[in-house]
């Protein structure tokens, strides 16, 4: 992505050895039934998913972080740089309540004193450590003592205060390194912030003119929602969209859910394009709905892919209308995925959380696949 280097891909084989090889189409990581428990022996119960580019973590009610994957940059945050096919605990970490993840890296908040820590690849200074060291283990971020929301994508790290501003830090625009926390000029009063790869939208409570979505970043393929490919240090209001309730930012594209449960989205990293094109490239100009997602109770967005939650409990995801020219955007389930209440999109593969506890994973080539159950 960006001409970053192949990431290595991890698949297991039926004899359950781990092997690696050049990028390619993986199949997700399996964890037999009867393997499905934490390093303490103790059943698995998630609570929370955050899906990076190759490695995924969950979250349990008693605050533990486990994660399984790639781990070439210390993201699973065991202390080493050893990829894993079964969970493994983070280190030091028992009161979490906040999880999310990069392409890289992963970030939870302490429930105790609500800090945030990061760990895995820092070369952008994405850990917010005030260095580029990569950290196999969780580090506290630099001069922010508490954290209302966080979120993370690529190589850049987002946070809500308690009063309500955002600061970022890591790969801001291309190429950067801001290595500690950096306030967002402008973001005010907000309610919620989402993190695409170069892009951040946030969403504002703004009840009198009903436009409360600001975007800033990168602009390459429209993922701001605005006129004109010019990337934007500040942000700038979302056109075309309002009452929006809940933001998901993916590569290069975002989505909102609005008042009515809808969803609408925009800029040029979906599958598909849902709305109209741009130049005659896969570009949204203006935020599109996705038809067949009505009613929804959770958007979610990651690499170029955008998915929902249906009022039935079952999993829809943009796909092409046909493979006959026509690239309109039309919703497509999700086979055996039901009961769920939480998504989170990766790039190599993609996790549900069902009602249970347990979590199923796919890949685009691979059906869900219960990879932590009890």
């Amino acid at each position: 992505m960006r001409g970053r280097a192949c990431a290595v891909v991890f698949f297991l084989l039926s004899a359950g050895a781990l092997h690696c090889g050049a990028r390619r189409r993986p199949t997700v990581p399996r964890i037999p039934s009867d393997m499905a428990r934490a390093p303490n022996g103790e059943a698995i119960h998630a609570v929370a998913i955050a899906v990076g580019r190759g490695h995924a973590c969950a979250r349990t009610a008693e605050g533990k972080v486990l994660c399984w994957g790639a781990n070439t940059s210390g993201q699973l945050g065991d202390g080493t740089r050893i990829s894993r096919p079964r969970p493994v605990a983070v280190a030091g970490l028992d009161d979490a309540d906040m999880l999310v993840t990069g392409d890289e890296h992963t970030c939870a908040r302490r429930a105790r004193d609500q800090s945030l820590l990061c760990w895995g690849q820092n070369a952008h200074g994405e850990l917010g450590d005030g260095t580029t060291d990569g950290r196999p283990t969780p580090a506290v971020v630099t001069d922010l003592h508490a954290v209302l929301s966080v979120s993370a994508a690529g190589h850049m790290t987002c946070a809500r205060k308690p009063n309500r501003y955002v600061l970022c830090w890591g790969e801001v625009h291309e190429g950067s390194a801001v290595k500690a926390p950096s306030p967002v000029f402008g973001m005010t009063e907000t309610e919620e912030v989402a993190t695409g790869a170069l892009h951040a939208c946030a969403r504002l409570a703004d009840p009198a003119s009903g436009r409360n979505v600001r975007c800033w970043g990168s602009n390459r393929l429209r993922q701001l929602g605005v006129p004109h490919l010019v990337d934007r240090g500040m942000p700038v209001d979302v056109p075309h969209l309002e009452k929006v309730t809940q933001l998901a930012a993916g590569r290069e594209h975002t989505c909102a859910r609005t008042e009515e449960g809808s969803v609408r989205c925009w800029g040029g990293g979906l599958r598909c394009v849902p709305g109209d094109w741009f130049e005659g490239k896969r570009v949204a100009v203006k935020p599109g709905a996705i038809p067949g997602m009505e009613n929804v109770s959770l958007v979610a967005s990651g690499a170029d892919q955008a998915c929902a939650i249906l009022p039935d409990t079952t999993v829809a995801c943009a796909r092409e209308k046909s493979a006959t020219g026509d690239r309109s955007c039309v919703s497509a389930p999700i086979a055996s995925l039901r009961s769920v209440t939480a998504l989170a999109l990766g790039e190599e593969f993609s996790c549900a959380l069902k009602r249970d506890g347990t979590v199923w994973c796919w890949s685009k080539n691979e059906p869900p696949t219960p990879v932590l159950q009890q």
